[in-house]
């Protein structure tokens, strides 16, 4: 999938879920301030990067710790 497509894909899931972030682990609330803060550096190659990685995360929650 193309990095962009999964980044508008995500977008009503971010944003649900930063209202619940303090639930968050502290590995996923790490990934989903990274991938906030390339965007808002105007990063998106860095924020699509981020956001693969936190998609590997959620599909596979044993490997992040």
């Amino acid at each position: 999938m193309p990095s962009g497509a999964w980044i508008g894909r995500s977008n009503g899931w971010t944003r649900s879920s930063a209202a619940r972030l303090d639930r968050l682990s502290p590995t996923i609330q790490r990934e989903l301030v990274a991938i906030a803060r390339a965007v808002s550096a105007g990063r998106p190659a860095r924020a699509a990067e981020r956001a693969e990685r936190l998609a590997g995360i959620l599909e596979h929650p044993a490997a992040s710790g």
